[in-house]
């Protein structure tokens, strides 16, 4: 017989409560898929597990109705009770606390996470696959953000109370107050439903074959998302490197590089990026939760299968 899983067993802990009870009523319990629900039962049943599966059928479907499946009755001659043993005892359960843990951390060491309820799936390979996209998504948003912030923090530094200036500061507060769940829904609504100038969802519209359409695809599908995430983290920063900016100009051998006769250009770059580049470093460097926590939410709108996005 097959390894019974966790889903498994709560799914035959769902049947023994109501023998009828819909897929849709028990997908809502588990909190999992209605597909994800029928694989497993017809699973269930083939093992002998599960007997007295019945279609529904009407006038207006022919086939499985997801709200209302019936039929379903529990094979008393299967103990759940032993089965949940059986799976302590595959899983290491029934050992002791320190054993568990021990076992637990030698896994991880060996990058062995052991494998995914959902998809059946080995979690090292899951994380492989989906890795590559959440990483291009958060590493193309940090430099946007780097970039973009540097330009319109100095550029309002050396306008200051100019109407860039102010504009700036209109912009990093917008930044700061824009929910990204908020506008990933606005943007979605305006420019993929009524305008019609990117998709809605997922990461391709071309099959892949490695041509530059492909990647232009593929970059068309991430734009909204890296948008979000840039405008969202660009607020804080831009106030910051103003900030510095200020105190910069303010310093002595500003004053004096000015008196020698150096225009703005080399002042910039002799003396003010040398000064702004580690500390805007290090403050990129904490922000970059908040901009993987922000990729939680936009995988999710999106469809985008990355490592945040279930299945």
């Amino acid at each position: 017989m097959e390894i019974l899983d966790e889903f498994d067993i709560k799914i035959i802990k769902e049947l023994e409560k109501d023998g009828r009870m819909a897929y849709s009523a028990i997908a809502t319990h588990l909190k999992i898929s209605n597909t994800m629900v029928h694989q497993r039962i017809n699973r269930l049943t083939e093992q002998g597990i599960l007997t007295g599966i019945k279609p529904v059928i009407n006038e207006k479907k022919v086939g499985y109705d997801w709200g209302a499946f019936t039929g379903l009755t529990l094979n008393k001659d299967q103990d759940s009770t032993r089965i949940i043993e059986e799976l302590k005892k595959i899983y290491g359960l029934d050992k002791p606390l320190y054993i568990q843990f021990f076992s637990w951390v030698y896994s991880i060491l060996q990058l062995d996470f052991g494998i995914s309820f959902t998809s059946g799936e080995k979690v090292k390979e899951e994380i492989l696959s989906r890795i590559p996209i959440t990483l291009t998504i958060n590493i193309v948003s940090m430099i946007l953000i780097f970039i973009i912030s540097l330009y319109f923090g100095i550029k309002s530094a050396m306008k200051k109370n100019s109407i860039f200036d102010r504009f700036t500061n209109q912009l990093s507060l917008l930044s700061f107050s824009m929910p990204s769940f908020y506008l990933a829904l606005v943007l979605v609504l305006v420019f993929s439903i009524k305008f019609e100038l990117f998709p809605i969802a997922g990461l391709h519209s071309v099959p892949n074959d490695g041509s530059l359409n492909y990647y232009l695809d593929f970059a068309w599908h991430l734009t909204l998302p890296i948008f979000i995430i840039v405008f969202g983290g660009i607020g804080s920063l831009i106030l910051y490197i103003r900030a510095l900016t200020i105190e910069i100009l303010k310093s002595d051998y500003i004053f004096f590089a000015r008196a020698r006769g150096l225009d703005n250009k080399k002042i910039l770059r002799y003396y003010i990026l040398p000064n702004l580049y580690p500390p805007v470093i290090t403050l990129l460097g904490l922000s970059l939760p908040g901009v993987i926590g922000g990729s939680v939410i936009l995988e999710t709108i999106f469809s985008i299968d990355g490592m945040f996005k279930k299945n």
